[in-house]
C-alpha cells in the first residue's frame, strides 16, 4: 500500500501537488516537445532585412543580425561580444584561415568557455568592417543595444515586408545561417561544432524542421519582389553600407 501510494504521489508531478522537481522537469520537456521552432531566414530575406534595418539608421541592430547569420549566434552571445573579441581579415589571430576570414571568440557559450567561430560570409565582414572603425576603445561592447530593442526593430521590419505571418524571431538568423551552409554540403558535425550545439539530436531537429518550414513559406509575388529590390540593394552596393553604418 505504501508502495502504491508513493507511485501515485510521483505520477501526480504534473500538478504542483506532486513532487516539485519532477513537475518542473515535466513542464520542461513539455514545453521543449511542444515548442514550435523558429522560422529560419533565407540569404535573401535576411540580405533585405538587414538592408531595410541599415536604412533605418539602426546598424548595431543590422550588424547583429548579419553576425548571427554567418556565425549561428544566439543573440545573447552577439550582444555578449566585445570589440576585442573579434578579429577582422588580416589580423595576426586569424591569418592562418587565410584573407578573407574574419573570427570572434565567445567568452561564454553553452558549449563552455572560449569558443572560436569562424566568419566567411562576405557581406558579413564588409559591415561588420565599416562599422567597427567607429568604435575606438577595445574594451567597449561590440554591441549597446538591448535585446528588446534588437527584437523590436525585427517586428518592425517584418511588418514592412508584411511577413508577419512567418513568425520570424530572434533566433531566425541563427537557425538561417546553419540551414544555408546544411544545403550548400556542410556537414551537421562541422555545424554543430561551429554552432556550439550540444547535440547532434536537437541540431538535426532544427534542419529538418527548418526546411520544411521553407517550402510552407506563403508569400505573394508582391512581398517576393519587395524582398529581392532590398537584397540586392545590400549585396551589390557596398557603398550603400558606408552611408548607412
Amino acid at each position: 500500500m505504501t508502495n502504491l501510494l508513493c507511485a501515485l504521489y510521483i505520477v501526480d508531478a504534473r500538478t504542483k501537488t506532486g513532487l516539485p522537481l519532477s513537475h518542473r522537469s515535466i513542464k520542461g520537456w513539455e514545453k521543449s516537445h511542444n515548442a514550435q521552432p523558429s522560422t529560419p531566414f533565407t540569404q535573401e530575406i535576411l540580405h533585405a532585412f538587414v538592408m531595410k534595418v541599415l536604412l533605418d539608421g539602426t546598424a548595431e541592430a543590422a550588424v547583429c543580425l548579419a553576425l548571427s547569420w554567418a556565425g549561428y549566434l544566439r543573440v545573447s552571445e552577439a550582444l555578449a561580444l566585445r570589440v576585442e573579441n573579434v578579429a577582422l581579415p588580416e589580423d595576426p589571430r586569424v591569418a592562418s584561415y587565410g584573407n578573407e576570414v574574419a573570427g570572434i571568440a565567445i567568452l561564454d557559450a553553452k558549449t563552455g568557455p572560449l569558443q572560436f567561430v569562424s566568419i566567411k560570409d562576405r557581406n558579413c565582414i564588409t559591415l561588420l568592417t565599416y562599422y567597427m572603425k567607429k568604435l575606438s576603445n577595445i574594451q567597449d561592447t561590440l554591441f549597446t543595444i538591448k535585446y528588446s530593442t534588437y527584437a523590436a526593430q525585427l517586428k518592425k521590419v517584418m511588418s514592412f515586408f508584411n511577413v508577419t505571418h512567418l513568425k520570424f524571431t530572434t533566433h531566425s538568423a541563427r537557425i538561417g545561417g546553419a540551414l544555408h551552409d546544411f544545403m550548400r554540403g556542410t556537414k551537421a558535425e562541422d555545424i554543430a561544432l561551429k554552432g556550439r550545439w550540444n547535440s547532434l539530436t536537437s541540431l538535426r531537429h532544427y534542419l529538418t524542421t527548418g526546411r520544411a518550414w521553407l517550402m510552407k513559406m506563403n508569400i505573394t509575388d508582391q512581398q517576393t519582389a519587395k524582398i529581392k529590390q532590398y537584397s540586392l540593394n545590400m549585396v551589390q552596393t557596398t557603398e550603400r553600407y558606408r552611408s548607412c553604418v
